[in-house]
């Protein structure tokens, strides 16, 4: 039915905002001062609101009595992919909003502490979160903190980071972990010999 069709093609080319209009952290945030990216969740949640209206809009059509079942049945396919279509792109930009926010506190938490002067004692490594819980296929932004007793200061630093289990999550080493399979995985961040440590559960999507 062309109606259908065309209510589908017409949704989706209004559509696509958490693609078209978020934005992620660059590839190499963690050695930059300053970078933009997407904090705000508006544009998924448009498209998830398209994703609603469409079906909706679909079920209604498809229970006017002047269709046949045949053009009832298409009505509710059009409302389904437009809504499929329109979940993915706001997934997408949800992503990346969260992906966004993690690079920004990061940014922030280095910009706070600053890199340990040449020869500085360090004491012990706090990673953050501390522990967490992850789906398969998502990713978590680690940031870690070396702590010197010294001067009772905080600083950033160039981690060495490193994961127990590569086939449950891997590490980049800007504390970025994927998550892959289920299982628990203890993710390491190393400086100057110290090492702190961060549990990763990772359960089914």
């Amino acid at each position: 039915m062309r109606a259908a069709l065309l209510a589908t093609l017409l949704a989706l080319a209004l559509s696509g905002c958490g693609v078209l209009l978020t934005q992620g952290p660059p590839s190499n945030h963690e050695q930059r001062q300053s970078f933009h990216c997407t904090e705000s969740k508006l544009a998924p949640t448009i498209d998830v609101v398209l994703a609603g209206v469409n079906i909706a809009y679909g079920v209604v059509k498809a229970n006017e009595q002047s269709y046949s079942e045949d053009e009832s049945a298409k009505w509710i396919a059009s409302g389904l992919i437009s809504g499929a279509i329109l979940g993915a792109t706001a997934a997408v930009g949800f992503e990346r909003v969260k992906q966004c926010r993690a690079a920004k506190a990061q940014l922030a938490q280095r910009l706070a502490h600053p890199q340990p002067p040449p020869g500085a004692q360090l004491d012990s490594v706090i990673i953050t979160p501390g522990t967490d819980t992850v789906h398969a296929g998502k990713l978590v932004q680690l940031t870690g903190l070396a702590f010197s007793k010294a001067d009772g200061m905080r600083y950033s630093f160039a981690f060495r980071w490193s994961s127990s289990n590569e086939a449950v999550a891997w590490v980049t080493q800007s504390g970025l972990v994927s998550a892959l399979a289920p299982g628990t995985v203890v993710i390491t961040a190393s400086a100057n010999r110290v090492v702190g440590t961060a549990t990763i559960v990772v359960i089914r999507p």
